[in-house]
């Protein structure tokens, strides 16, 4: 695991690689993100992806009473990350194309689509294969 998460570091510090592991289920995928946020010594904050809908990814609407315009708040999983901490974006191939899709634009433009500047964070992404998913 040691020398994986060597590779990984490194990848990230060449060049702002976004890894997406893939694997079948059970076979320690989260629990090798958990080992590289112990390892950098910054939090990991997980969330799976197949449970979200597209307001979860960039934040629900509303119209903001001050100003009388809709505005976009600021989406409930980036509440507690802060810099150098590590997204990681599980159960990716399951979560409906919406939010996969919102997620690969965030990760594009490393802001959300109201503007907001996210900050600096590692992301990394789960999936399982394509033949072992459903539908």
């Amino acid at each position: 695991m040691e020398e994986l998460a060597q590779r990984i570091i490194y990848k990230w510090n060449a060049g702002g690689k976004k890894p997406m592991l893939v694997s079948t289920p059970g076979k320690g995928k989260t629990a090798f993100v958990n080992y590289l946020g112990e390892k950098l010594g910054v939090k990991v904050k997980a969330i799976n992806t197949s449970t979200f809908e597209g307001v979860d990814a960039n934040g629900m609407p509303y119209i903001n009473p001050e100003t009388k315009e809709l505005t976009i708040s600021k989406p409930f999983w980036l509440e507690d990350v802060k810099e150098g901490d590590i997204l990681f974006l599980d159960e990716f191939s399951n979560a409906p194309s919406e939010v996969r899709n919102a997620f690969l634009q965030i990760i594009l433009d490393q802001k959300l689509p109201s503007g907001v500047q996210m900050p600096q964070l590692t992301i990394i992404g789960a999936m399982n294969p394509a033949h072992d998913l459903e539908g």
